[in-house]
């Protein structure tokens, strides 16, 4: 079942999964970033909103988020410590509200190694 995040969000491309163990099928994308979050996390809206406006200037990328309360096998299967975290394109981890132009690079690069942008 695929959820549409919050019209607020302002990304056509923002997905939610809530509950499923279906797999999902992105289009005409090149990344990947998976967003992990948590009700409690202070710095969680912070990092949905410079992800979902980065995601909005790029249209190579795609963004998932996992509420970490309901998806914790997930979280686990990344070895996920702490929210925010990202994990973009099933290998990098990058904890803490992300940069823009460090995203960037990053994926433009392809970097994968576990740091913060």
């Amino acid at each position: 079942m695929w959820v549409p995040a919050r019209p607020s969000a302002g990304c056509v491309r923002r997905l939610t999964i809530a509950q499923t163990s279906y797999p999902v099928l992105l289009v005409s994308v090149s990344h990947l970033i998976e967003l992990f979050y948590s009700e409690h996390c202070v710095g969680c809206p912070e990092a949905r909103e410079v992800v979902g406006r980065f995601a909005l200037e790029r249209e190579d990328v795609a963004v998932v988020e996992h509420d970490v309360a309901v998806e914790m096998d997930l979280a686990r299967h990344y070895g996920l410590i702490a929210t925010p975290a990202l994990v973009i394109d099933g290998t990098a981890v990058v904890y803490g509200v992300p940069r823009p132009g460090a995203l960037a690079a990053r994926l433009d690069s392809g970097t994968t190694d576990k740091s913060r942008p």
